[in-house]
């Protein structure tokens, strides 16, 4: 089933249900530290959570207004968390639950460490209950291989609260992944040694919570799953779906896993100076099928991919300063550029630390990033209706020739079109994009016209030539795409 559905990606022919969003900016800090913002929607509010100065904003949907200067501490005790994470129960929307890494100071006696906690308000986060002291991370007052993506909290489709984190080094464990569920919780890792894991996330959707990581095995990249299809019940052995081979891998490192209602499990994943790849299973992990490229972009460490639904994917990525959104029926139809987000384009840190997310009813998206178009570092949004997948189209239809075709009509006056085809190569399999030119040249080899110049993806085109300011003759234009070249003549009679 998953092979026949490799075969599928979205048209490049596809609408908005609505008019795109304008990013705005949320917070006001005007010139304080803020750092990776997190963000979940409920039914008519976004909820936002950033680290250090450690507030709290709600707003509509579509965006605040103006920035808001009177944001929420959820606890005056904190001292000022490193990483954060948000999330809504969507079968009680007003339920909203944080789930931070902060520093514990105790004078008297002095005990010094790092914990998990956890603060949760029952009313949308106009008041927060007593933080909650999951775990201890680590001892002393430094705490080294710091990962924002981690801690990750989540509610599954039952209520039920589920925190992803890592143990540094606390009186039982030395390295170690933990699953927190409703006050207990599951160690994830293999608990027969005491390597560090890094690239670890979590997904949980409806009642299934898989759990992704890699670490190093011998001077080899490896990446492992865990799954439970029982809201976190029974989680499955430690599953090996790849192991890279000689790499390396760290805490920026990427890893994203998926289990399908059909026992399908995929699997995103990227380490240093690697694409993001995926892999799928029929077989609940015994076998596993690269898919394809998700991202081709090298050293890409700001990145989310999402579903919101069994065959619809979303990414948010950074690139050059940039916040570019990319969507497809399959993870691999999300290797392209995209749309780009953020409405000032390239400059310094123009886009950092994003964080994204589906509304529960799967009809809008957000995305929540550091910018600082202002002159100093603040939290911008962006949301929208989700766009529509209008058709999809069989991979075997995706050019695998490159191709000129003779212009029609011809001869001709004034205008001609002019079809060609951009194949999939070698080329495009590494980057989405060619840089493609068409250009028109009279009988001397003087270029009298520029049709085509930007980058284009694998696929169908035409373009007319319109050469009513040129005299009657035979003129040549010449396609290149990467190392392809052709020329073809044609003729304007007036």
């Amino acid at each position: 089933m998953k092979l026949f559905k490799l075969l599928f990606m979205n048209l490049l022919f596809i609408t908005f249900i609505s008019v795109q969003a304008q990013d705005v900016q949320v917070s006001d800090a005007n010139g304080y530290s803020v750092d990776f913002p997190h963000v979940a929607l409920g039914t008519e509010n976004a909820n936002l959570i950033y680290g250090t100065n450690f507030y709290f904003y709600s707003f509509p949907i579509d965006g605040p207004t103006a920035p808001i200067s009177d944001p929420i501490r959820p606890s005056e005790d904190a001292y000022g968390p490193n990483t954060t994470s948000i999330t809504v129960n969507y079968s009680s929307p007003n339920q909203v639950a944080i789930a931070y890494m902060d520093f514990h100071y105790q004078y008297d006696p002095v005990v010094q460490f790092y914990g998990i906690y956890l603060v949760k308000s029952d009313d949308g986060g106009a008041t927060w209950g007593t933080p909650e002291l999951i775990d201890t991370v680590t001892y002393g007052n430094s705490i080294s291989n710091l990962s924002y993506n981690l801690p990750v909290a989540k509610y599954d489709d039952n209520g039920h609260l589920f925190i992803f984190y890592r143990v540094h080094h606390n009186t039982f464990v030395e390295n170690a992944l933990y699953v927190w569920k409703d006050g207990e919780k599951i160690r994830i890792d293999d608990e027969t040694n005491n390597d560090f894991e890094t690239a670890a996330d979590m997904t949980v959707e409806g009642t299934g919570v898989s759990v992704s990581y890699g670490k190093m095995e011998n001077q080899n990249v490896v990446f492992y799953l865990r799954y439970s299809t029982d809201s976190g019940n029974m989680f499955s052995d430690p599953i090996l779906v790849k192991n890279e081979g000689n790499g390396f891998l760290n805490g920026d490192n990427f890893t994203k896993a998926f289990w399908n209602i059909d026992g399908t499990l995929e699997y995103v994943c990227s380490y240093f100076n690697s694409p993001t790849k995926w892999y799928f299973s029929d077989d609940n992990g015994a076998n596993w099928t690269e898919g394809g490229t998700v991202d081709s972009h090298q050293y890409l460490s700001y990145v989310a991919i999402k579903r919101a639904s069994e065959n619809y994917y979303m990414k948010v990525y950074v690139y050059n300063q940039n916040v570019y959104m990319s969507y497809g029926s399959s993870l691999s139809a999300l290797n392209y550029e995209g749309m780009r987000l953020n409405s000032v384009e390239g400059h310094e840190s123009g886009g950092d630390y994003i964080d994204f997310t589906i509304s529960p009813q799967q009809d809008k998206f957000a995305v929540a990033w550091q910018d600082d178009r202002t002159g100093h570092d603040e939290i911008f949004y962006y949301s929208a209706v989700l766009p529509s997948l209008v058709g999809v189209t069989d991979d075997a239809s995706i050019p695998s020739k490159f191709e000129l075709e003779q212009n029609y009509p011809n001869p001709f006056n004034p205008t001609t079109n002019i079809n060609y085809v951009i194949a999939r190569s070698e080329a495009t399999r590494q980057s989405p994009e060619l840089s493609v030119q068409l250009n028109v040249y009279d009988i001397l080899g003087h270029k009298v016209a520029t049709l085509v110049n930007k980058q284009q993806s694998p696929g169908n085109y035409s373009v007319q030539f319109d050469a009513s300011k040129l005299s009657s003759g035979i003129y040549f234009y010449t396609l290149r795409a990467g190392e392809f070249t052709a020329t073809k003549k044609m003729i304007l009679m007036k």
